[in-house]
């Protein structure tokens, strides 16, 4: 039997995720504006009101050729499901051109905040591509509020099972807001995007997102009551959640999700 995959709910949770991405470019404008940014014409569409208008500005200048645009929405699109099957988008590094990353450093060193949250992104992945490593990335974009940086300090605890300290900068980034909710912080968990999966932290989450009736995080849990991915089996619990999608306004199965078996194995990665 398939089931619809409630990890890769592609078009909501990327939307979602890119409302937190959007204060990274806002952010940098004015914060150790010394130096000189290469990138500043590409990070800037990041900092649109609305995430998906940015994000459908790197689109259209990627298309268009315009220089490292396709490099910067590859990084974002790491805290973003897969758009392709079912392996989470960061188990596989991007290929990221050298002079994008030199040009990165540049800005960041002159105290740009995106520049500083994209590397702190690239080096949860891949520490070899970055001079330092994630948490001191995020530290000075965090300094800044930026809740995605400030996302990416719980992830580094939570890789060092600091479940304490990871839920207060969770807890940090969810006061700003700006996409960074507690499906968000579910989906990390469950996603092993940028850690080992961890279905009872993410079920915890995901428990959270549903008290405050988000229909995402109901899907999911129905799901999860359906498999026994991170809670006990329970029909009644997943039929009970199912009704609580739907009457949240959850689309209907045909409307998106892909579609993964029972019986597929968690994926875990080497920290």
């Amino acid at each position: 039997m398939k089931y619809r995959n409630p990890f890769l709910l592609l078009t909501s949770l990327a939307t979602a995720v890119a409302l937190s991405t959007c204060a990274i470019a806002e952010s940098a404008k004015g914060v150790h504006d010394t130096g000189h940014c290469p990138l500043t014409d590409v990070i800037k569409p990041l900092g649109s009101e609305q995430y998906a208008t940015g994000r459908d500005q790197l689109r259209r200048m990627s298309e268009r050729g315009v220089r490292f645009s396709g490099q910067v929405l590859s990084v974002v699109d790491l805290w973003s499901p897969s758009l392709s099957g079912n392996v989470p988008a960061a188990t596989v590094s991007p290929k990221l051109d050298s002079m994008f990353l030199s040009e990165l450093e540049t800005c960041a060193e002159a105290g740009v905040v995106g520049a500083n949250t994209l590397l702190g992104t690239v080096a949860l992945v891949d520490r070899s591509l970055t001079k330092r490593n994630a948490s001191e990335y995020f530290q000075a974009s965090s300094q800044a509020k930026d809740p995605l940086a400030i996302a990416g300090r719980a992830i580094v605890l939570a890789r060092a099972r600091n479940w304490v300290a990871a839920d207060r900068e969770w807890n940090l980034a969810l006061a700003i807001g700006r996409g960074v909710d507690e499906y968000f912080v579910g989906y990390q968990y469950a996603s092993g995007q940028f850690m080992s999966r961890d279905y009872k932290q993410a079920a915890l989450w995901f428990l959270k997102a549903d008290e405050n009736d988000d229909w995402r995080a109901a899907r999911v849990l129905s799901f999860m009551y359906t498999t026994g991915l991170g809670v006990l089996k329970d029909q009644a619990e997943a039929e009970r959640y199912r009704k609580r999608a739907e009457a949240n306004g959850s689309p209907t199965e045909d409307e998106g999700g892909d579609e993964i078996t029972a019986e597929t194995k968690p994926h875990s990665r080497q920290e």
